[in-house]
């Protein structure tokens, strides 16, 4: 598989790599770790752990200084290896043993469409609400084979059901709080027996208030001009690690990921220059927009209810937005901020921007 690496093997839904692994170890430490050559790691080829190294430390390159460093931990499962016994074979470290990839299984919750709802509205106010049903199957993490449900977690099982149609046949009649069932924040339209929200709210009945909700910074890559690679770093809260990136480098690509709520649209993603406290140096300056285009939120890996939920931020197709840090802005402290809707502001965390020997002198800035 490819997701941003050199190589890696596929588990458990995402890519996994000996860079990405480096990448996620260096970000604890506020280092920046790359797959090790081989006179270091005696990994060959790189991105394969020998079969014995499956249950030892996982071996890197600080890039800052080109030294070995040893993670004093073993890979992480689903790391390629390399199987002693059978040069060519995909394999990957599981529990500490090198595997044979054929022998590799990980499952996932796979959800199907919503069934209709079983009533087509309410004859009363006091009837009981609809209710519609799907299918949720424990398959193989490709879908295509349905497996006894203790295969996967149930504890994250999505939903089998939920409540449909809660409203009378008369669409639009008054309801005993005395608003229609588009209450305050939006008009009813008896015609299309539907609710026009205002601006930011969405929902059947308008319910879903506007929000956006800042998750961070989930990864950054630049290139390291002296050695031609490309460095990729990221945000891993599942492992210890941080859930938002705090130091980005001029002329890095960096991105981002938040949640939604209501009818969020019309997202322009900008920076603003702040000091180390997060208070705007200059009250009269206005964001400068970065990116190419308007953002929009990838809600399918936010819910828990969808099969392409990512709570570790291993799938780089879940970025809500990325961009490229502009190379004529000054070092220094930076808000993120996201516009959305012409009505409402969300800002990040503070981030430091930093420009280094390898990614900018050329651009005026050593």
């Amino acid at each position: 598989c490819d997701d941003g690496d050199e190589a890696g093997y596929c588990y458990g839904g995402s890519c996994k790599s000996i860079q990405q692994q480096c990448a996620t170890k260096g970000a604890q430490v506020d280092e920046v770790y790359d797959v090790a050559p081989t006179t270091c790691s005696a990994y060959t080829p790189l991105w394969q752990v020998p079969s014995d190294d499956c249950d030892t430390r996982l071996i890197c390159l600080r890039t800052r200084d080109g030294q070995c460093v040893y993670i004093n931990q073993e890979p992480d499962n689903g790391i390629p290896c390399t199987l002693a016994s059978s040069s060519g074979t995909a394999a990957q470290c599981i529990d500490g043993v090198c595997t044979n990839s054929l022998n590799v299984k990980t499952y996932k919750w796979t959800v199907y469409a919503w069934n209709d709802c079983n009533i087509t509205c309410k004859n009363d106010e006091d009837d009981a609400s609809g209710w519609q049903t799907r299918d949720v199957v424990c398959t193989l993490q490709d879908g295509t084979e349905a497996v006894d449900e203790a295969s996967c977690d149930v504890d994250s099982k999505p939903s089998t059901g939920r409540v449909c149609n809660d409203y009378v046949c008369n669409f639009c009649a008054i309801q005993a709080n005395g608003d229609t069932v588009c209450g305050e924040n939006g008009e009813c339209k008896a015609d299309l027996a539907a609710c026009d929200c205002d601006s930011g709210y969405d929902g059947a009945n308008c319910e879903n208030a506007p929000a956006l909700n800042w998750t961070g910074i989930t990864a950054m890559a630049y290139k390291n001009t002296s050695s031609g690679d490309t460095v990729s770093v990221r945000a891993d809260p599942c492992n210890g690690g941080v859930s938002s990136l705090t130091d980005v480098y001029v002329g890095s690509t960096v991105s981002l990921r938040w949640q939604s709520g209501g009818g969020v649209n019309l997202l322009a993603v900008g920076m603003i220059e702040v000091d180390e406290d997060g208070v705007q140096k200059n009250a009269d300056d206005w964001p400068f927009y970065v990116g190419t285009s308007l953002a929009v939120d990838n809600e399918e890996c936010d819910s828990e209810n969808s099969t392409s939920f990512d709570p570790c931020y291993t799938s780089l197709s879940c970025n809500d937005f990325s961009f490229k840090v502009p190379t004529d802005i000054s070092t220094g402290y930076y808000r993120v901020l996201v516009r959305f809707n012409n009505d409402f502001n969300v800002e990040s965390n503070v981030i430091q921007v930093h420009c280094s020997e390898n990614n900018c002198n050329s651009a005026g800035h050593g």
